[in-house]
C-alpha cells in the first residue's frame, strides 16, 4: 500500500486527508503528519495503517472534547460521565482528562465560580447552588473557597428574588410565601429575618 495524496481539509485547515492507493482511509492533523514522518508515495504496512486510523480516531475525540469543553465550563464529573458515553478505552480516557486538566480547559475551580455567579444572577440560595454544585462532582473545599470570597449576601439575594418574582403579591398568604422560599432553598432563619422586619 502506498500513499497517493494529501489534501488538506476544507472545513478543518488544521486537518489533512490521506488518500491510500488512491483512496481515503483517514485523517491525521499537521503535526501528527509531521510526527508520523507521512509524505505521498510512502510505502504503508496494514499494521501501519491500523495505528493510524487508531491515532485519527483518537486526534478527533480529542477535537471534540476540547470543543465541548469550550462551549462552557465543565466539572470533572461532568467530563468523565461525557467521556464514558463516549465508550472509549480507558487508558485513552484517563490521559484525556489529565490533558484537558494540565491545559485548564476543564478545572473545578472555574467551573465553581463560572455556577456560582450563573446561579446568583438567578437569585437562587446558596444552600441551593451548594447542593447543585455537589451533585456536579465539586469538592466542598472548592465550593466554600469560592463562595468565602465573594462575600455573598444571601439574605439581599432573598429580597432580590422576591421583588423580581413579585413573590408579596403572588403569596399574600405568609405561610405559602415561607413554604415557597423555602423550596427554593432559602434558610429558616433567613426566611425568618425578613418576616420579623415586614411586621
Amino acid at each position: 500500500m502506498k500513499i497517493t495524496r494529501l489534501t488538506n481539509q476544507k472545513i478543518n485547515n488544521d486537518r489533512v486527508n490521506v488518500f491510500i492507493d488512491g483512496k481515503y482511509e483517514l485523517s491525521l492533523t499537521k503535526d501528527q503528519l509531521l510526527s508520523q514522518k507521512l509524505f505521498i508515495n510512502k510505502e504503508i504496512e496494514e499494521g501501519e495503517l491500523q495505528v493510524l486510523k487508531k491515532i485519527s480516531n483518537e486526534g478527533l475525540i480529542r477535537s471534540r472534547v476540547i470543543e465541548w469543553l469550550f462551549i462552557r465550563p465543565r466539572s470533572a464529573r461532568e467530563l468523565n460521565i461525557y467521556l464514558k458515553k463516549k465508550k472509549l478505552d480507558v487508558d485513552f480516557a484517563s490521559q484525556l482528562t489529565l490533558d484537558m486538566q494540565n491545559k485548564k480547559y476543564q478545572d473545578d475551580k472555574a467551573f465553581c465560580n463560572w455556577w456560582i455567579e450563573q446561579r446568583l444572577s438567578k437569585k437562587m440560595s446558596l444552600i441551593k447552588i451548594k447542593a447543585e454544585l455537589f451533585a456536579k462532582g465539586v469538592s466542598k473545599e472548592i465550593i466554600d473557597e469560592t463562595i468565602n470570597q465573594k462575600n455573598i449576601d444571601d439574605y439581599q439575594n432573598m429580597l432580590d428574588f422576591i421583588d423580581k418574582k413579585r413573590l408579596t403579591v403572588k403569596y399574600k398568604d405568609e405561610i405559602k410565601l415561607k413554604q415557597y422560599l423555602l423550596s427554593k432553598g432559602y434558610s429558616y432563619d433567613t426566611i425568618k429575618r425578613y418576616f420579623s422586619q415586614q411586621s
